[in-house]
Order: structure tokens, then sequence, then C-alpha cells
């Protein structure tokens, strides 16, 4: 019966590939008679794309399953009609176009040889939404269901029993038959027919459902075969379109052409549109977030990302094109329930700390970054697993020159691929021109503070933590260069260390737990972490060292020793000698041991003057591993010096160092001298 309700056809197959060669028969094996058949073959029946030649003289060509006609086919007879749409067991079943010798055509949906439903409005015709006892097959509810293969709406308990074949055939049992039109067919047996059947269909990615058109039994029988048949002859359809003349541009409800062939993954059908003119500067509505077609290539998986990217880039115009996704936040550095917790307690005793003399470090000299929307470069570095394609897509757009040092989120790429765990696209980033030095807006500060971040500690062991640190510093990266923390409304300049060292204390548990009471996973991240501490307050040491190597060690040594000076009489600010002051070096004071130089109170070595540690823990450990043996060979190269005294007016200091041992006196009247040979104490009276 006809009805006002226009049915939506499917994209219909075109015409079907031959078999392999020799597979040529004459049979028939149930179903449709067939003289001659060309096409494949699957445990001895028609199975897949094939032609067969009817004793009537008419052709089938299409899909077969089993021996029967199944899923989209064309009909010919010899008096001109042709028949060209689904069918269900060698009968019709579903959208199709029945053509006529005079150019007449029916349209519609298709039970064996009726016609149930037109695919146009017929002028005062009739419809099931006459009759208001029949709407509860056509309610408003009925438009929420969506259609799914994988899901039997008419499944009941009693079909589960062929899901098992030991619960219908004895073992063997097709070694004796293969007559499918008797035996049962089985969930596995028919899971190695599908299999076959839609080898060469691809699946399009991220494909909405299809949503209930009608809730009648047949006609959700009848959609869901249309649905499971749905893919994609598409590409003869396109190739036939556009050898035709059409346009690929006209096209843009619900989006232009080129936006459903690269988000199928389909990069024959890329490389014909944009040989045909196709636009590659389109984009989606903003609700999708205004994204072009080299956004989604970019983020495509495997090899057919790599081949689309490459399609693009012949003739994209703005390879820096930014989504309109400003104002989103990289996902891992959204704030967690967890993390919140974790943190809540957590105070870096900030004191407004300066951070490092400018001499220390190498000031950033390039351009203020530019933020905004992510390119398909954030895209391609924000991608996890795959990483390969990722790195090949990575170095196309370098190569086109896309810009490394653009803005998302607060992230620059070499930062989303640090965090993303993929160091194939970090080495490739910094071979083609990332600077290390970037300074960023985000939750990290930088690409070292991205390479130490316990936010992204999950995505590499520690060994290619520490080496990615060691890649960053060869690089050029600057582990001096100042990092602002903020707790709250207080504020510090710092290092990389000390961010590390902050992120590290957000973890209350791992932290400040005894080690005997983690668990042991939870004591495997924190060797981890002090592991990867060790490492980078190793190379910033080393650092400092080197910088200070360039400049005169008797100079630096005494602009230390005055600095420890002034700072213990801090309140005795007037009687700072001021052209002695001036005439300072510049000095980095962090601890020697553990590289903090924000929220902890520094003391200097008593013996040298030289070195300064944050706690006596650390500076134990300090003397113990490294400072015993430098500090002696500090005292014995000095020379007899006289620092002014930490005292009030009136008292006297003099440090004596000589061979190796270091004298304190002081004299007021008649006082006591300490004497510190080699880290011990004792105490004489003044002669």
């Amino acid at each position: 019966m006809a009805t006002r309700r226009a049915a939506q056809l499917v994209p219909l197959r075109g015409a079907m590939a031959d078999g392999p060669p020799g597979a040529e028969r004459c049979a028939e094996e149930g179903g449709r008679p067939c003289e001659r058949y060309v096409g494949q073959f699957y445990m001895d029946h028609r199975h897949g794309k094939g032609i067969c030649y009817c004793p009537d003289g008419s052709k089938i060509q299409g899909a077969f399953y089993l021996g029967r006609v199944e899923g989209y086919a064309t009909r010919e007879w010899k008096d001109g009609r042709t028949f060209q749409g689904l069918y269900k067991s060698d009968e019709r079943f579903g959208p199709g176009v029945e053509s006529y010798p005079d150019g007449r055509q029916d349209v519609g949906l298709w039970l064996g040889n009726h016609l149930i439903k037109l695919c146009t409005e017929v002028p005062g015709s009739f419809s099931v939404l006459d009759y208001p006892e029949h709407y509860r097959y056509v309610d408003d509810s009925s438009q929420r269901k969506y259609i799914s293969v994988k899901e039997d709406p008419f499944l009941r308990s009693y079909k589960h029993l062929p899901f098992d074949d030991k619960d219908i055939f004895p073992e063997g049992v097709l070694a004796y038959s293969h007559n499918m039109d008797h035996l049962t067919l089985t969930h596995s047996f028919l899971e190695g027919c599908d299999a076959h059947y839609f080898e060469n269909t691809t699946e399009l990615p991220e494909e909405d459902p299809w949503p209930v058109a009608n809730g009648t039994p047949l006609l959700v029988r009848m959609q869901m075969h249309a649905y499971k048949h749905r893919q994609q002859k598409r590409w003869e359809t396109i190739q036939l379109l556009l050898r035709r003349g059409a346009d690929p541009n006209v096209a843009s409800v619900p989006s232009h052409l080129l936006f459903f062939a690269v988000k199928a993954a389909d990069a024959k059908a890329v490389k014909l549109l944009l040989e045909k003119g196709a636009r590659t500067d389109v984009r989606l509505p903003s609700k999708f977030r205004g994204l072009s077609p080299l956004h989604i290539a970019a983020s495509i998986p495997g090899e057919e990302g790599v081949q689309i990217t490459e399609y693009l880039l012949s003739s994209a115009l703005d390879l820096d094109a930014r989504a309109e996704d400003g104002n989103e936040v990289y996902g891992p550095d959204e704030p967690q329930d967890k993390e919140a917790n974790m943190s809540g307690d957590v105070t870096l005793q900030l004191k407004n700390e300066a951070g490092p003399p400018q001499e220390y470090f190498s000031s950033y000299n390039g351009p203020v970054p530019e933020e905004g929307g992510r390119t398909a470069l954030h895209i391609a570095c924000e991608r996890e697993g795959n990483s390969e394609h990722a790195r090949d897509v990575i170095r196309l757009l370098l190569m086109h020159k896309a810009n490394p040092n653009t803005l998302w989120s607060g992230h620059s790429p070499l930062s989303l691929a640090i965090a993303s765990g993929n160091d194939l696209a970090v080495v490739e980033l910094l071979k083609r021109g990332a600077d290390p030095n970037l300074p960023l807006s985000g939750a990290v500060k930088s690409a070292l503070c991205a390479a130490v971040s316990t936010a992204y500690e999950h995505q590499r062991t520690t060994a290619q933590r520490t080496a990615l640190v060691d890649k960053l510093l060869e690089a050029g990266a600057d582990i001096l260069a100042p990092v602002t923390l903020q707790e709250g409304k207080r504020k510090a300049v710092g290092t990389a260390v000390d961010f590390a060292y902050y992120k590290y204390y957000q973890d209350r548990r791992i932290a400040n737990t005894p080690y005997h009471m983690l668990s042991a996973s939870e004591q495997e991240v924190f060797q981890t972490r002090q592991s990867l501490l060790e490492h980078i307050t190793a190379k910033l040491r080393e650092h400092v060292i080197l910088k200070e190597k360039e400049w005169d060690q008797e100079e630096l040594r005494r602009s230390k020793k005055l600095d420890s000076a002034i700072h213990v009489c801090a309140s005795k600010k007037k009687e700072r000698n001021h052209h002695e002051e001036q005439g300072r070096l510049p000095i980095f004071k962090y601890c020697y041991q553990c590289g903090r130089s924000v929220g902890v109170q520094l003391s200097p070595c008593k013996r040298c003057y030289e070195v300064f540690t944050c706690s006596e823990a650390c500076r134990r450990k300090s003397w113990n591993e490294r400072h015993s043996l430098e500090c002696s060979g500090l005292l014995e190269k000095s020379t007899i010096q006289t620092v002014p005294s930490a005292g009030t007016a009136g008292c006297k200091k003099n440090i004596v160092c000589k061979n190796g041992r270091e004298v304190e006196e002081e004299k007021r009247g008649r006082g006591k001298s300490k004497v510190k040979t080699s880290g011990r104490e004792t105490h004489q009276k003044n002669d």
C-alpha cells in the first residue's frame, strides 16, 4: 500500500568483481537454478561475489551466501526488465528498484515480488497515521530505538541453543554433508561464513546508529537487513557520479563530501575527490568544533591516516588551521576527585623565591607562542598508541612547514607527544624545529616539566623517563630555566626540579607514608619517582657546576662566603659593605643534594661555604656521597680569609682555613674557641 512517508534507500551496490581464475561451475546446488556460475566459493558453496546465469536466460550479478542470493544484487531478464536491490535467501527483501523497457520504475521496499512501500508520496493515498488504533507502531518512543545487527529483537531463550556446536552436531559432521538446507546453521559456522562474506568490507569509524523508522516486526527485520548490508559499493557509486561530472563541493549538509571519505579512512576516495577539485578548506559546524579534513586525517590510525594526510597536504591552504576548541582542557590535565583529595593539604611554604639568577639560564628569545584551538599537528601528537604511524603523520606535517611551536590548552605539540608517550614523535619534533624551551601556559610550564610530571608517568618505564629527560637536555632544554609555581595566592620561581618535587608531594600517600607501609605496587611507584628525582637533580647539579666554572673561582668563593655572612646578619643591613655586595658574582642557591630551591630553608656548609643543603638529612647524605672529598679539596686550595662577624658589635670571628682544617675563633673578653677537624668538633679555652 502507498503511504505518505518516503522510505529511505541505502546506497546500492554496483558491478561485482569476478572470482578467482577457474572458479566457474555448472551447478544446481539448492536455491536458484544456475546453468553457469562465475565467482567465489566457500566450503563448496557459492559464497561471496559472483555472477549466476539462469536457465531462463536471466542473469544475477551480486552477492551470494551459501548458494543463495543475499545482500545487494542486480538481476537482468531477456525482456529488458532489471531489478537492483537487496535480496535475502533468493527473495527481494528491502529497498530496491525495478526498471521496465518503457522507462517506468517501481521504487520502494520489496517483500518477494510485492512492493509493500513506495518511496514517493502519492496524492490522495492513506497512511497508518489515519488509524489511531495503530499508533503504537509509529509513536514517538519508537524513534528512540536504534538498529543493531548484534542484537536480535526477537531473540528467545531457545534460540541460544545453536550457539554452541557441541549442543547440535557430533564432532566432524561437516565431513559427511555440506547441505545447509537440512543441517542447522550453528553460531560458529555462521561466524566463519560472515568473515568470508564481509572480508573486503570496511567499517566506518564513529558511525551514527540508524534510528528505527517503524516499529512493526517485519519492517524492523527489513531495516536490520538493510543495515547489515549498508556498506559502503559506495566506491563505485562515487566514481560513477564524478565521471558523470558531479561537483564534489556542492553537498554541504550535513557536511561536505570530503569529510565522509576522510572519516571512512578511504584513501582512494579522498585522492579521487581531490583530483576532481574537492576543497580542503571546508569546516564542520561549530557544534562539531569546526574541524577541517586535515584535523580528522591526523587522528586516523593506521597507514590509511598517513596516506590521507599526504593527499590533503598536496592541496591544503592552511596547515595551522585552528579548531574551535580553544577553551577545552587536555584530558589528563583535568582535575580529578582522587587528585584533589591527594593534594588538598600539600604546602610548599613558598616564599616568593625569585628563581635562578639570569646569568645561569638562557633567556627565551623566540616569539610569543600563539594559543588557540588545536591544529592538525596537536591532534597527531596527542594520539596514544600506533606510534609509528603517528610519527609519520607528524613528519609529513612538519615537512610541509607546519608550525611546531603553537599552544593549545597550554600545551605545545612537543609536550603533547611527551604526555601521550610517543617518543618517536618527540625525536621527530626536536629534529624539525620544535623548541624544547618554549614557555607553556597550562598544567606544565615546559617540555622538561612534562617529562617529570607524575600525571603522565604511566606512559613510560623508569628507564624511558630517564632517557627522555636526557634527550630533551641534549636537544637544548635548559634545566635552569625559571618555572613559576603557585599554591593558592602564593607564588615562587624555581626550576624543573622544583616542579618535579611539587608534583611528587601532591601524592601524599606515596610521598609521606613510610616505605614499609606501602603496598608492593606503591613501593614500585615510589622507587620510580625517587629514581627520576635523583637523576634530574644530578643533571641540575652538573649544569650549575659547569656554569660556575666559567667564572673566576676565587671570586666565586668569596661571593658565596660573603652571601652567607650577609644572610646571617640580615638584621644589620645598614652595616653591610655595599661596595662588596655590589661586586659579588650572582649565586644560585639550591640544595646540593635534592636540588630544590623553592619552599626550603637553605644553609651553607660550615666548612667551605660553597654549597647549601635544605635539611640535616640532605646535609649528611651529600657529605657521605660526594661533598666530603669536595670540601677537603676546596679547603686545601683556600688561604686564610677574614669575613665580617655575624655577631653583635665588639664580637669578632676569624675563619682560618689551612691544610684541610677549619678553625672558628670567637673573642669576646675571655671566651672559648671552637676547633673543627675533619668534621669533628672540640672546645678549647683561649690562652
